[in-house]
C-alpha cells in the first residue's frame, strides 16, 4: 500500500511500534500487557510455611484434572480496615471461585473455608478441592487447620501460580488497584468473577473455563458411586 498506511509484520513488530510511539496507542490500552523481565534483590530468603510446592502430586502439576487450586487475595486498600477479595483458580480449566473476606488474615481465610466445608460436606470438600496451592502469605500461614493438602509455593515466585496471577488480572479489570473492596458489593464481585468464567479463551478454542470445569466435572462425578453437592454453589 502506498497511501501512508503502517501495517506491522508481525505481533512483534507491533509492540515495539507502541512502545516507541508510533502509534497513537499505549501499554495501558491493551487488555494483555507486554511482559518485561524484572531482576529483584531480596533482602532475606523467606521460608516456606508449611510442605513446599515440589511435594505437590503430579496430577496437580501436569494439569491432568481438576480440583487442584491456586490461591491468592486482592488486596484494595492496604489500611488494615479494609476487605479483601479470596481467589481460587483451577489448574486444568481456569475456573475461578471469588469471595470477599473480612480482612487479609488468617482467621477471615480459614472462616471462608470451614463455611465451605459446612455447606459441601467433608467428602465432597476434598473432592472438589484434592490440594491447595499459595504463597507464603501470613493470611496462609493456618490453612492446614481447614486442609489437609495445602501446599506453598517458593517465596517470590509467583509463576509457580501462574493461572491465579493471570486471573487476578482479569479481576483488576472490574476492581481498580487502590480503591477500597468495601466499595464493591458481594454481588458485583459474583458478577465479575461470573463474566471471567465465562469468557472465551483461545487456549480452550473459544470455549469458556466454565466450559472445560464443567465437562471434566461431569466425567468425574460419573464415576462415583455417591452423587456430589451441585457444584454451581462453588460459584454463588
Amino acid at each position: 500500500m502506498n497511501d501512508g498506511t503502517l501495517i506491522p509484520k508481525s505481533v512483534v513488530t507491533l509492540y515495539q511500534w507502541i512502545n516507541e510511539g508510533v502509534l497513537r496507542t499505549s501499554n495501558l490500552d491493551l487488555f494483555e500487557k507486554p511482559k518485561r523481565k524484572h531482576h529483584r534483590t531480596h533482602p532475606q530468603a523467606k521460608r516456606c510455611l508449611g510442605p513446599n510446592i515440589a511435594q505437590r502430586p503430579q496430577t496437580a502439576d501436569q494439569r491432568s484434572e481438576i480440583g487442584h487450586w491456586e490461591l491468592d487475595t486482592v488486596q484494595g486498600q492496604k489500611n488494615g480496615n479494609d476487605s479483601v477479595v479470596l481467589v481460587m483458580t483451577d489448574r486444568l480449566s481456569r475456573v475461578n471461585i471469588t469471595s470477599k473476606i473480612a480482612g487479609k488474615t488468617a482467621h477471615a481465610v480459614n472462616q471462608f473455608f470451614i463455611n465451605l466445608r459446612q455447606k459441601m460436606g467433608t467428602d465432597a470438600y476434598y473432592r472438589i478441592f484434592k490440594t491447595i496451592t499459595s504463597d507464603n502469605g501470613s493470611e496462609f500461614s493456618e490453612l492446614t487447620q481447614v486442609h489437609d493438602h495445602v501446599f506453598y509455593a517458593d517465596p517470590y515466585s509467583p509463576w509457580e501460580r501462574g493461572s491465579n496471577e493471570i486471573n487476578n488480572r482479569f479481576l483488576r479489570k472490574e476492581i481498580t488497584k487502590g480503591e477500597a473492596i468495601n466499595n464493591y458489593s458481594s454481588a458485583q464481585i459474583i458478577t465479575t468473577n461470573d463474566w471471567m468464567n465465562h469468557y472465551p479463551r483461545a487456549m480452550f478454542n473459544g470455549h469458556s473455563s466454565m466450559d472445560i470445569y464443567r465437562k471434566a466435572f461431569y466425567q468425574e462425578i460419573s464415576q462415583l458411586h455417591q452423587p456430589i453437592i451441585n457444584w454451581s454453589v462453588l460459584f454463588i
